[in-house]
């Protein structure tokens, strides 16, 4: 019945999709910072287990199996496997974030990225000389804004 009197008129107009609308800042930063430390740990806790086993069939003594995984050399393999998976997980944390923001800006991004770093800053301090920590921090960063690059470009037109 298109002639009902109670039926507000059609402008032609249809509203956008709901990925097109943008999202709460504070639900992108809290998820995307979420996603990057929340995962990383998990993460790290099945690998921290499968290096304890190999030292341990490699014959290491406990003492040294503590020492090794208390104080993990970033240039090691296992180092490098970790920072390999962490940053996985930052340019996840990056995306999430972006894609809850849903806004054509790295505003929420860089508030996200600043909570990581703070929070890598905080738990590695006393782990690494601080070159070692800047370096390992500044790749953090540029793989959450990796993340988020990753769907801010989708938003962006192109010509």
């Amino acid at each position: 019945m298109a002639d009902n009197p109670y039926q507000p008129p059609s402008s032609g107009f249809e509203k956008p999709p709901r990925d097109l609308e943008p999202g709460s800042m504070f639900k992108a930063v809290l998820f995307g910072a979420t996603t990057d430390i929340v995962g990383t740990n998990l993460i790290a806790i099945p690998l921290f287990l499968i290096h304890g086993a190999i030292l341990g069939a490699q014959g290491e003594s406990a003492e040294e199996m503590q020492r090794a995984m208390e104080h993990v050399d970033p240039l090691s393999t296992f180092g490098l496997v970790l920072m390999m998976f962490g940053l996985a997980m930052s340019v996840l944390g990056g995306y999430v974030c972006a894609r809850t923001a849903n806004v054509n800006s790295y505003t929420a991004v860089g508030a996200m990225s600043a909570i990581s770093v703070a929070f890598g800053a905080i738990t590695g301090s006393g782990e690494y000389e601080w070159p070692v920590l800047l370096l390992l921090n500044l790749l953090g960063l540029m793989a959450i804004f990796a993340g988020g690059w990753w769907h801010i470009r989708k938003l962006t037109p192109t010509n």
